[in-house]
């Protein structure tokens, strides 16, 4: 038992320090396709890593959806922002497949490649009215790994 406990604590530390190393090289690739285009480079902001990670959280059933994504932003952000603050969010989703159990051998250029061959992935991320970006990449089981990425504005 006591092995069994030191081997899961020994993987969630791993998966929490490739979570902080990972979330910045992200940010930064999203950035730089923004600069490529033009467009405004987009401030990283806690509150939204964290509302990433709520959404990560709520997104471990089998069907990863969009689904409640304002309702859930509004409620999230009741303790962030000054009540009558109005503001516009977006967010993309990513599951991938790790099967060697890599802990996050993610190749960033390849997933923004991807992103940005997709119509609707690609007008998140050049959306010209974003201001802000958060994400949160984490393991939804031994083998998948969840990719949330939130961006938003504030009037």
């Amino acid at each position: 038992m006591k092995k069994l406990l030191l081997i899961t604590l020994i993987i969630l530390v791993i998966t929490s320090l490739a979570c902080i190393t990972t979330q910045p090289e992200l940010i930064q690739a999203i950035n730089q396709v923004r600069q490529d285009n033009n467009l405004n480079t987009l401030n990283q902001e806690k509150r939204l890593n964290d509302f990433a990670q709520y959404r990560f959280n709520k997104l471990k059933s089998p069907y990863l959806s969009h689904a409640n994504l304002r309702s859930d932003y509004a409620k999230f952000m009741g303790r962030y922002l000054e009540k009558g603050t109005i503001a516009d969010c977006g967010e993309i989703i990513e599951k991938l497949y790790d099967y060697k159990a890599k802990f996050y051998n993610i190749d960033m250029n390849d997933l923004i490649e991807t992103w940005l061959a997709s119509p609707t992935h690609k007008a998140v991320i050049l959306n010209k009215n974003w201001q802000n970006i958060g994400c949160y990449i984490g393991y939804k089981d031994q083998y998948t790994i969840i990719i949330v990425v939130e961006f938003d504005r504030l009037y």
